[in-house]
């Protein structure tokens, strides 16, 4: 667990990926949150807002994929819905085909 104290929505989003990248899905998701409602002196807030939200819908379709189940069905496909929105302005974006791609064939 990462132990340093910060208030800065990118090092959030980087304890995430931390997180994450070690197995911890459920911190990994708690810091992507607290990313979403801090301030950054460090990087772009929309940068950080659209990688956490990125990341998150990683994280909940791993979490149905290895778990599947109603409740994470729907927090896979909510979180993959919530990603598409942000980029629903720019559909060749990588990350709106990815997340199209998944609603239609994961669900």
């Amino acid at each position: 667990s990462i132990s340093f104290q910060s208030s800065d929505a990118f090092v959030e989003l980087l304890k995430g990926r931390i997180e994450a990248a070690t197995g911890n899905g459920r911190k990994a998701l708690n810091h992507y949150e607290a990313a979403l409602t801090k301030p950054s002196a460090i990087k772009n807030r929309t940068v950080i807002r659209n990688d956490a939200l990125y990341y998150t819908a990683l994280v909940h379709d791993n979490h149905y994929r290895t778990s599947p189940s109603a409740e994470t069905r729907l927090h896979a496909m909510t979180a993959w819905n919530n990603l598409k929105k942000v980029y629903s302005a720019n559909p060749n974006h990588p990350r709106f085909k990815l997340a199209n791609k998944k609603l239609a064939e994961s669900f």
